[in-house]
């Protein structure tokens, strides 16, 4: 959501005599006003640097094609792959429910922990954050799995979670390892650029990235699961990221979303209207209709998931110096969808 600042009337400035000053005084007084110049340019000088640096490691991990990726995992276990044969000494079991674990600086106190929701958990009519939703009175078994890597000596600590499904379901196997290796997407790519990466982190600046699966909603023949990024460089976020899926569980099929949505031209007006009312006035300024029409058509930007209150729909963006995502809550979301 776009931020704007209100500004009052403008009024003309006061001039103040000040006729007692000496000329030692007024030297002193712009000695300090030397000083204090010195000190902002110097605060501009590092901001500038902590954002030169964070743009130069979000070019190292490219964020489009995102399900055109190059990581492929050669063994039956990527992370195995990835971190070696000692990363089953990491936290990669599964956890209970409302455990926590580790904290870091950069996320909230409960980043670890993930806890199950239902309708009631909503008290107004749109769905607000990324939360699990899960009914486990179903005829499968829906498991969280962990994967952290963490570098003290390189200020580098990435923490990955992922859904793992396990009973009678067709193509089972592929549909969990395409969940997984999507979560395993920015590590692969971290350990692959890992120099080039600490190169830009110079002086320990700090990376800090969570991978977080969720399972939004799920029925007996059906199940929506998210991966949301979250990705920290020197303590500013650098990315964030919704990745969707929607799996049709009599069949084992991952369905494509832009084939799910049946967005006709003129919808993005519509999209604007609604983000208007739930997200605040202004929310996608930024682009226009037709903009808008297009990401909610491109399977690199366009996210559509399940949840208890209907779906929600909206698109990833990195364009015109902004970075994030966006939805909206569709309760007539059949109308927009096309017959499955």
């Amino acid at each position: 959501m776009d931020s704007k600042e209100l500004f009052g009337e403008v009024q003309e400035p006061i001039e103040v005599c000040e006729e007692n000053t000496t000329l030692e005084e007024k030297n002193q007084k712009g000695n300090n006003s030397l000083v204090v110049g010195f000190v902002t340019v110097m605060f501009i000088l590092v901001i500038g640097l902590c954002v030169y640096i964070a743009v130069a490691i979000s070019n190292m991990v490219p964020r489009d094609g995102y399900g055109d990726k190059e990581y492929k995992a050669e063994t039956e276990d990527p992370w195995e792959e990835i971190l070696g044969e000692g990363y089953k000494e990491e936290q990669t079991e599964k956890q209970p429910e409302s455990e926590a674990g580790e904290k870091n600086e950069y996320f909230s106190d409960d980043a670890y922990v993930y806890p199950n929701h239902t309708k009631d958990t909503f008290t107004g009519p749109y769905y607000e954050e990324v939360m699990d939703c899960i009914d486990y009175a179903v005829p499968y078994d829906i498991e969280r799995k962990f994967c952290d890597l963490k570098e003290p000596e390189n200020n580098v600590n990435i923490h990955t979670s992922y859904i793992r499904l396990d009973g009678d379901i067709p193509g089972i196997d592929e549909i969990n390892r395409v969940l997984e290796e999507d979560a395993a997407y920015f590590v692969a790519n971290y350990k692959k650029n890992k120099e080039d990466m600490l190169e830009a982190l110079d002086d320990n600046i700090g990376l800090d990235a969570e991978i977080r699966s969720y399972v939004t909603y799920n029925t007996e023949n059906m199940i929506s699961i998210v991966i949301r990024e979250d990705i920290a460089v020197g303590g500013m976020y650098l990315d964030v990221r919704l990745k969707s899926y929607n799996i049709n569980l009599d069949t084992g099929t991952i369905l494509d979303t832009v084939s799910i949505l049946d967005i006709k031209q003129g919808f993005g007006q519509e999209f604007r209207d609604r983000s208007n009312q739930q997200n605040g006035v202004g929310s996608v300024d930024v682009f226009s209709d037709p903009e808008i029409e297009e990401k909610l058509t491109d399977k690199d930007s366009v996210i559509f998931f399940y949840t208890p209150l209907g779906a929600e729909l909206g698109y990833n963006y990195k364009e015109k110096g902004y970075r994030g995502w966006i939805t909206i809550t569709m309760q007539d979301y059949e109308e927009y969808i096309h017959t499955l």
